[in-house]
């Protein structure tokens, strides 16, 4: 196993020793794994007989977990742990925690440690915020509003322009008020001030549109997981 095969660019002498290992290995049928940040057709600085002998096996992109895959080694570490970890739980560390799967796991084993001291279940996304406050308020304290703004136009592939705007079309309105409410989630800012920032909209128009999104994440799995996508890739960048 290589990891980084991307490093021996520009290292003509290594790369030698590595095409003659590589030959050797695979002339005796043992089994090559290795890894690397882009595929072999785009590690066009290392010699063409290595790209095209990392061509010859079996190519897999791995990405970033899903949640439903965060969730799922959330539980099956948990268990080794002998922790009963409830769904709305799991589902809130893997949320908070979405690049970094060493991290995400040092949250469920403050999770654990924060039960045992306080001798209390930690069955809710309350009391797992609780456990976890200095975390995911060092994490709020690196956004700001227009981190959340730039961020959701990015998402939907709309401009500032479009967001800010008094236009009412749903590829618009709907990440506006998207944006609205993980701000009133994510930041300690007034209503008011919002309101401001989104073209001189009054309080009562945030209000709704916050609490709009509340009520969707509740009845539609669509919204639920846009916003959940938004707010990992806010809190994880």
């Amino acid at each position: 196993m290589v990891d980084d095969i991307q490093s021996l660019i520009n290292k003509e002498a290594t790369q030698e020793l590595f095409f003659n290992v590589f030959n050797d290995l695979y002339h005796r049928n043992k089994q090559i794994i290795l890894t690397s940040d882009r595929s072999p057709k785009d590690l066009t600085t290392l010699e063409e007989r290595l790209r095209t002998r990392f061509s010859w096996g079996l190519t897999v992109d791995i990405q970033i977990p899903d949640m439903e895959t965060r969730v799922a080694i959330l539980k099956n570490k948990a268990a080794q742990a002998k922790f009963a970890l409830s769904d709305d739980v799991a589902e809130f560390i893997a949320e908070s925690s979405t690049t970094n799967i060493r991290e995400m796991e040092g949250l469920l084993n403050k999770i654990v440690f924060f039960s045992s001291l306080a001798n209390k279940i930690i069955d809710t996304r309350e009391l797992a915020y609780e456990a976890l406050s200095d975390f995911i308020e060092e994490k709020k304290d690196a956004i700001d509003a227009s981190d959340i703004v730039n961020m959701v136009c990015k998402y939907f592939n709309i401009t500032t322009a479009d967001i800010f705007s008094k236009k009412k079309t749903k590829n618009i309105v709907e990440p506006r008020m998207i944006a609205i409410y993980l701000i009133t989630e994510l930041l300690p800012m007034p209503l008011s001030q919002i309101g401001d920032m989104f073209g001189g909209r009054d309080h009562t128009t945030i209000i709704h549109a916050r609490d709009k999104i509340s009520e969707e994440i509740v009845s539609n799995p669509r919204i639920k997981i846009i916003v959940a996508d938004l707010k990992n890739m806010l809190l994880n960048r």
